[in-house]
């Protein structure tokens, strides 16, 4: 079974719900916590939909979907089917309660009574072993393509985050040069304007004073 779940906003990784945790677990939740922030945290437009990543003796399995991602810790050898089912059984029901979730959350877990939920789930996935026959009928017709969900390492994802957003200064610092180069372009092109401008206008004052002079 899912050991913590997180549900959060995939363009800034706010929070929306989480499952809680007892006592008993409550120091591995709270490292499971913060790796899962990080992993959200690190997404980008060109993250994958479905990804499973690795940390040591355990797996993040995650999927986003309209704008919200789903993510489980799970032991590694817990079923990536399952897993998957899961997540998307979790999907289904919090898209369904909170259709808004992309545009009303303005603090960290907006949405925790949703953990409610969640724990209701998270029985029916107690052990792979147990998923009952109409489960995995649906797993299934469902994911027919599991074995095609990317499969990364944490290091490898967080790297990955952290080249994304020096790319993103990068990118801002030549966007802010680009915009200083128009503009120092555009005075000088004003410059050059108002010197012709000037030429101009002595030339023509010259002629008409010769043309005078002359007459």
């Amino acid at each position: 079974m899912a050991l913590f779940t997180l549900i959060a906003r995939e363009s800034d990784g706010l929070p929306l719900s989480a499952s809680i945790e007892n006592e008993e677990n409550c120091y591995l939740s709270t490292n499971f916590q913060k790796k899962a922030k990080e992993i959200v945290r690190k997404f980008s437009p060109l993250s994958p939909r479905r990804c499973s990543i690795e940390d040591s003796n355990i797996i993040f399995h995650y999927l986003i979907s309209n704008g919200i991602c789903y993510l489980g810790v799970f032991e590694c050898n817990y079923s990536k089917r399952a897993a998957f089912s899961y997540l998307y059984d979790l999907e289904n029901s919090f898209s369904e309660i909170h259709p808004d979730a992309l545009t009303t959350p303005k603090r960290p877990y907006f949405y925790i009574e949703f953990s409610t939920t969640i724990q209701k789930v998270k029985k029916t996935y107690q052990d792979s072993r147990n998923t009952s026959k109409s489960q995995f009928v649906r797993l299934n017709d469902d994911l027919q393509d599991v074995h095609r969900i990317m499969f990364e390492s944490i290091d490898g994802v967080l790297q990955r985050g952290e080249l994304i957003s020096i790319l993103g200064e990068k990118v801002s610092h030549l966007a802010s040069q680009s915009s200083n180069y128009k503009r120092h372009s555009t005075d000088i092109n004003a410059r050059q304007t108002l010197v012709l401008g000037s030429v101009i206008l002595v030339s023509i004052v010259l002629l008409f004073m010769f043309y005078m002079l002359v007459w």
